[in-house]
């Protein structure tokens, strides 16, 4: 979905380009820029890299002054579905505990042949991104449709997932087509996290007409904090299990940016 968003918005832009040759005359003149994130490694969360993949990242430019820019951007991140393994086995095996000799206790286990295996299915499982980048750069124009600018951006993200899966533990004795269910848990997991980040950066810029490429890198230093909770229901047992993890990570990296825009 994001990569045909883009290639529409380029095609838009190119066919723009070839309508107006001369609607464009001054090079750099423009007041204002909208345009979409092609490529990035930036982490909005966490060094745990809770964001599977990159969201889709509007970006806007205001020009204050002939070299004086205004920058802004923000991730379109609402209700993603995570790509997990909706279906596992982990097979094992009964093992008797008495034994001090482990490999003894494996043999016996896998002679008898009883197995033991977990079965999870996800119900639900997705994640909402919101925040935004608000920053400030200086450029210097080269000629040719060419700029440099060094600046820095501000930035707040707020993260959130959700997860709703059960576990059944089962086991199936030797020569048996009798399945014995050992357990059933249904478990929801919610994260929250809060992103603070600063960071300087350097753009190289090339305009052709109304089409503008720039291509950003920088060093992101973040303070993030995440709150976890587990709730977890076991009807074969009749017990619940409630629990919660608090998480501080101060961290920093470098980063890089490509964007496309379309300035007026």
């Amino acid at each position: 979905m994001k990569l045909k968003f883009v290639l529409s918005l380029f095609l838009f832009t190119l066919q723009m380009n070839a309508q107006c040759k001369d609607c464009f005359p001054k090079e750099n003149d423009w007041k204002f820029a909208a345009g979409v994130t092609l490529y990035s490694n930036n982490m909005y969360v966490s060094q745990y890299k809770l964001l599977e993949r990159q969201p889709l990242e509007f970006n806007f430019r205001y020009k204050l002054a002939q070299n004086h820019i205004v920058r802004f951007s923000t991730p379109i991140a609402l209700k993603v579905k995570m790509t997990r393994d909706h279906y596992y086995r982990e097979p094992t095996y009964a093992l008797d505990e008495s034994l001090n000799n482990k490999a003894l206790a494996y043999y016996i286990a896998m002679k008898h042949d009883v197995a033991y295996s977990e079965y999870v299915k996800s119900e639900e499982n997705h994640y909402n991104l919101f925040g935004g980048s608000l920053g400030y750069d200086y450029k210097i124009n080269f000629g040719y449709g060419i700029s440099l600018a060094a600046g820095v951006d501000f930035s707040y993200y707020y993260y959130k997932s959700f997860e709703k899966y059960y576990v059944i533990g089962y086991s199936v004795p030797d020569n048996s087509d009798v399945t014995n269910i050992e357990y059933i848990d249904y478990t929801k997991r919610t994260n929250e996290w809060n992103a603070f980040a600063t960071k300087p950066q350097v753009c190289l810029r090339y305009q052709f007409q109304r089409l503008l490429l720039e291509g950003s890198i920088g060093y992101a230093f973040t303070i993030s904090n995440g709150v976890t909770e587990i709730k977890s229901q076991s009807p074969s047992s009749n017990e619940d299990f409630y629990g919660s993890a608090k998480r501080n990570y101060d961290f920093s990296r470098m980063v890089y940016q490509l964007s496309l825009f379309y300035t007026l």
